[in-house]
């Protein structure tokens, strides 16, 4: 099994046994995190928008599935307004894309 709440586990599941190997990956550093948003977030990759003021963006968050994918996503996209205000409206072509199909990983 896996879980990212180890804490939730019944004792009885740790004895030895049962869930012997036990892993933990730890959130990914800066770098970890830019190549993480590089697979996630096709779009802007492609339009050389993945810069170290993005990956900035979402220090220490280590979730990228379900909620923690769309607040990342959601803090990227206020970053990139902040930041690149010249781009407001590519921002907004983006950010519309991800929530009716989601960035492309390709």
């Amino acid at each position: 099994g896996m879980t990212n709440r180890r804490e939730l586990i019944d004792d009885a599941l740790l004895r030895p046994g049962r869930l012997e190997v036990q892993i933990e990956i730890p959130v990914p550093d800066r770098e970890s995190r830019r190549q993480i948003m590089q697979l996630h977030f096709g779009a802007l990759r492609r339009q050389g928008r993945l810069s170290e003021p993005l990956c900035k963006a979402i220090d220490g968050r280590g979730r990228m599935d379900g909620a923690g994918k769309n607040e990342s996503s959601n803090r990227l996209v206020r970053s990139i307004r902040q930041k690149f205000s010249s781009v407001n409206g590519k921002v907004d072509d983006l950010a519309a894309d991800y929530y009716t199909r989601g960035f492309s990983g390709a």
